[in-house]
């Protein structure tokens, strides 16, 4: 719990964290502790089957100070809350408080699974189980860093390459970015330093700007916003020096993410107009649909609507060429977001239904989505 003090403590605006439990008493201790020792105002939300608008729920409170919310009960709102959660995520997080969901094992899996968008964007996932042994695997991910394994397999890559031994800048960087797919920040800092260390006297630039995005994630995590910034910043320009388009677009995409959570809503724009660029240059569609979801998103919290139903409408149509269900159905529940602020009700729960019914429809049981990965 103290681990969740700080991060509290060393974080500013929104945060995502997920705390596994096993008993009642530990959840209800855990929370009372929180409430004395936090830096912020805690609240504590208990989910019932009829209580998924989260959004809402939160709006109720002042917006200032900042406050963590510690969503309990979090199962008993299941189905529903998943593709909530999936469809919101871009409001939830504009709110700019801490949100903790206290679940057991199986309901982490779950909202991993089903709610993989919103899962994504965690920051920490805390144990506090009691009387069993701490598990990984079995809980879907797709991490654009080393593609879509389960933690199972993402675990036995760690052991094999940790067994391995290996020093050079390939096992390091590996094993740096599976930590990093873990959540375990920390732990991928020191094997990603050791890339840095080798990227260098090797002359390998390459491999070096791949590093340092990567521990810009490890600074941003931390909410360590401006030595984030800095990573990024330098990976992006090794990337423009020897042309990889790849890491352009990527650390490009996280600057502007940092410029958003500093306010510097031009910063953030030109960014992502260099995010844009190159998805045009390279012609992919999936950089494409990226790219003008991005801008949507970022056009949409600076209150410019008419922008972002353009961008998002962009993205939609490159989603539906590639048949990406699961990005159409968030692209949509932005959209509806959009269709909100313009005032057009209609257009928006539209919208918004489409963006459920295909949800509803990806709605896979578990041994499917194993046997798919």
């Amino acid at each position: 719990m103290r681990t969740l003090a700080v991060l509290l403590e060393n974080t500013r605006g929104s945060l995502l964290a997920f705390s596994m439990y096993s008993d009642l008493r530990t959840r209800e201790d855990s929370a009372l502790w929180l409430k004395k020792q936090a830096s912020v105002p805690v609240e504590i939300i208990r989910l019932t089957p009829e209580t998924i608008y989260l959004g809402e729920i939160i709006q109720v409170f002042p917006a200032v100070p900042r406050r963590c919310f510690l969503f309990f009960d979090v199962e008993s709102a299941f189905p529903k809350i998943l593709g909530y959660l999936n469809l919101n995520r871009e409001k939830l997080f504009q709110l700019g408080h801490a949100l903790v969901f206290w679940v057991r094992r199986e309901g982490l899996r779950r909202i991993a699974e089903e709610a993989p968008d919103f899962w994504a964007w965690r920051s920490r996932v805390l144990d506090f189980r009691t009387g069993e042994k701490p598990e990984r695997g079995q809980i879907g991910l797709h991490d654009s860093v080393i593609g879509h394994y389960t933690l199972e397999q993402i675990q036995r890559q760690l052991e094999s390459l940790e067994e391995s031994g290996g020093s050079d800048l390939a096992s390091q960087l590996a094993l740096g970015r599976r930590y990093l797919a873990l959540g375990e920040f920390e732990r991928a800092e020191a094997p990603l330093e050791r890339a840095r260390a080798e990227a260098e006297r090797q002359g390998d630039q390459l491999g070096l700007a791949a590093v340092l995005y990567l521990l810009g994630h490890c600074r941003f995590a931390h909410g360590f916003f401006d030595e984030a910034d800095s990573l990024y910043s330098n990976s992006l320009k090794i990337a423009c020096e020897i042309g990889s388009n790849e890491v352009i677009s990527a650390a490009a995409r996280q600057l502007s993410v940092v410029a958003l959570h500093n306010g510097d809503m031009d910063s953030a724009i030109g960014y992502a107009n260099t995010m844009m660029q190159i998805a045009i240059l390279s012609g992919n569609l999936t950089a494409l649909a990226g790219a003008h979801d991005h801008m949507g998103s970022i056009l949409a919290g600076s209150d410019d609507p008419r922008g972002a139903e353009q961008e998002y409408l962009a993205a939609v149509k490159y989603e539906e060429q590639l048949g990406h269900r699961s990005d159409l159905a968030l692209t949509l529940g932005k959209l509806a977001h959009v269709y909100e602020e313009m005032g057009d009700s209609a257009r928006a729960e539209s919208v918004r239904k489409r963006a459920q019914d295909i949800n509803s429809s990806l709605q896979i049981s578990p041994s499917r989505q194993s046997e798919s990965s």
